[in-house]
């Protein structure tokens, strides 16, 4: 079984369009902008041993890349509430995490936990000039969505 889930990891590498983001260019927010470079960093940490655990726990091939999505689009309020250095609900994304992926283990749980985590970090530490002009009008038009490479 881990052998097939090695033979298919290459095809579950996790793409997040920034389309997915936006429904049309009213939706090109500040909000919805840091959402999509939260998810693109959750992919990076969805590293190689987790792919494989969700492979091997029945998840397909593009549930990862959707996760990633859906994930960071759920914790829109507690990113606002983050920025703004308000109190959060700690078990929120172990929560959301269940919801999407109903049938894993409590320790890819904590895993995929950990790798979210990680990559709210890796953001902050990354885009701190650009979150920190998101923070000051966080549903206003952004043009980084043309840009999605901008950090």
């Amino acid at each position: 079984m881990i052998k097939k889930a090695d033979r298919s990891i290459n095809n579950v590498k996790p793409y997040i369009n920034p389309s997915d983001f936006y429904a049309d260019s009213s939706e090109k927010t500040n909000i919805n902008w840091v959402c999509y470079k939260y998810a693109t960093y959750i992919s990076e940490y969805m590293d190689d041993s987790i792919i494989k655990k969700l492979l091997k726990a029945g998840i397909k091939n593009n549930n990862v890349s959707i996760f990633c999505v859906q994930y960071s689009k759920s914790m829109k309020k507690d990113i606002i509430r983050m920025i703004a250095d308000e109190p959060i609900d700690i078990f929120r994304g172990d929560k959301i995490i269940r919801e999407i992926f109903p049938t894993i283990r409590k320790n890819l749980i904590d895993a995929i936990s950990f790798a979210t985590a990680n990559a709210w970090d890796k953001l902050l530490s990354d885009s701190t000039g650009t979150i920190i002009k998101c923070i000051s009008d966080i549903n206003g038009k952004t043009y980084l969505f043309d840009y999605p490479n901008t950090k």
